[in-house]
């Protein structure tokens, strides 16, 4: 039997259900992760006990992936700084699940999300009725992707230029890019910055 050619193969998106799920694990986690400072405060290791209890409740535990559940069981006060910042990048992807979901607007590339505002617009720590798993409704395919090629364009540049901090023409980089969906559609580049 020939094996299908990995290049050939579609991945099949998730269902709305899933991106509310982990959409709510993600705030699981970035909550685990901002009360870490916390340690020692009265409630803060109750909080991370209420935490994974409410994930429980709402039925979304097996959509916990194996170092979420690491994160949000470590007693507060003992999580690795690898594992903070794990714990800092994920609320990155609950705003963009959040929006996927209709629930959140996407912020510019160089804006830093605010988990805690994020969350209690997920319905943080409140009945399934009052998150989005509680009929979940995403956008339009297209408008997901291109917003992800619009992101990985911002992305591929950032680090790019990390790596080797000169300047491109970076609107004619894009225009001949042949290894990725880059795009600048929806990307304000000032005049004087043409060359990032």
């Amino acid at each position: 039997m020939d094996m299908p050619d990995p290049n050939d193969l579609e991945p099949t998106p998730p269902t709305p259900e899933r991106v509310a799920a982990r959409a709510l694990v993600l705030a699981g986690v970035s909550c685990r992760g901002l009360i870490e400072k916390d340690a020692g405060k009265p409630g803060a290791d109750q909080l991370r006990q209420r935490v994974c209890q409410w994930l429980q409740d709402l039925g979304i535990a097996d959509e916990i992936e194996t170092s979420e559940l690491d994160l949000l069981t470590t007693p507060l006060g003992q999580l690795n700084q690898q594992s903070k910042l794990y714990a800092g990048w994920r609320s990155e992807g609950m705003l963009v699940l959040g929006w996927a979901l209709r629930l959140e607007k996407l912020l510019p590339f160089y804006t830093e999300c605010q988990p805690n505002d994020v969350a209690n617009r997920l319905g943080f720590l409140g009945k399934r009725e009052e998150t989005p798993l509680y009929k979940p409704r995403l956008r339009d395919s297209d408008e997901i992707e291109h917003w992800a090629d619009t992101y990985l364009t911002a992305h591929w540049r950032l680090r790019e230029f990390s790596r080797t901090p000169e300047n491109i023409d970076f609107e004619a980089y894009v225009a001949r890019c042949d290894w990725g969906s880059l795009t600048l559609t929806d990307v304000t580049i000032p005049r004087q910055s043409r060359g990032l």
